[in-house]
């Protein structure tokens, strides 16, 4: 853990290095106007690069070697159960997940979608709530929003029970 954080703040600071280099090499006229504000984006942008090796990369690759390693020792000792070995290991680590966002990719869609239709009709019947009434149509909109919350809770349930199915299988 401290090797990754160590190469992380190594790279890190090789990145800003070289966006300090690369703004010394820049005309003072494309950061005189609010150059601060740019300069400090900038080096904002970069300090957001901090956890990446350590959050994003270090992991997949340490699971990488590991798995290597697992299969080779087992190719040595048992051959067939290497080979079963990595079956379910890409099985487990590549396919499921693979297809657990694939099922629920369409449903956090449609809830995404339905929860912005949702909002957008309360704020128009909270806002309108007057003129809709005395237009006869109140009846009509609030049955319009039960369907969208009852659309709503549907496509929540389906994304609930796939991250739940997820979750127990431990992937």
């Amino acid at each position: 853990r401290l090797s990754g954080h160590a190469f992380s703040l190594a790279l890190l600071s090789r990145l800003r290095l070289d966006l300090f280099d690369a703004l010394a090499l820049r005309s003072p006229a494309l950061l005189m106007h609010r150059g601060g504000d740019l300069l400090h984006r900038w080096v904002q942008d970069v300090d957001s690069l901090r956890d990446v090796y350590v959050r994003g990369l270090h992991a997949p690759l340490l699971s990488a070697w590991m798995f290597a390693g697992v299969c080779l020792g087992l190719l040595a000792l048992a051959p067939r159960l290497s080979f079963v070995f990595a079956g379910w290991f890409v099985l487990g680590a590549v396919l499921l997940p693979a297809l657990f966002h694939r099922l629920a990719k369409p449903h956090q869609e449609a809830s995404t979608r339905l929860r912005a239709r949702v909002s957008s009709q309360t704020l128009e019947l909270r806002l309108g709530r007057v003129e809709v009434v005395l237009a006869g149509a109140w009846d009509g909109q609030r049955a319009d929003a039960d369907d969208l919350f009852r659309r709503l809770h549907m496509a929540q349930g389906r994304v609930a029970f796939l991250h739940a199915l997820r979750d127990a299988t431990g992937i």
